[in-house]
């Protein structure tokens, strides 16, 4: 099953209530494909430092990573630490890049496939 971004519990969302509602469980999801690291899609992906969806596959822009992931961009472009710390509490914990992806031959951005393991 493939969700498309995610809503965090302490921003409205019910995704683990309609998922269980519907008859899925958390490790059922394979795949998850983020718009953008913003918390307000992507802060349902990890609960008190866990994975929620520990069988998930993560898709998200490179561009996206190569932003978030540089705490540098925070003071290059005036944008609160504090966003830059919920990128990493709840992509790091998917993290391990297997390549890029284009998603069209039109020079789109690539993805990162990001995906828990060794």
């Amino acid at each position: 099953m493939i969700i498309y971004n995610l809503f965090g519990p302490k921003l409205g969302g019910k995704l683990q209530t309609s998922l269980k509602a519907a008859g899925y469980t958390p490790n059922e999801i394979d795949a998850i494909l983020l718009t953008h690291i913003h918390t307000d899609h992507s802060g349902g992906l990890v609960e008190a430092g866990q994975r929620v969806f520990p069988a998930a596959t993560l898709y998200v822009g490179k561009l996206d990573v190569d932003f978030w992931f540089d705490r540098a961009n925070a003071t290059r472009f005036n944008v609160a630490e504090k966003y830059f710390d919920e990128a990493a509490k709840t992509v790091k914990p998917y993290l391990r890049i297997m390549g890029t992806k284009l998603l069209t031959k039109k020079e789109k951005p690539a993805l990162f496939q990001l995906k828990q393991g060794g």
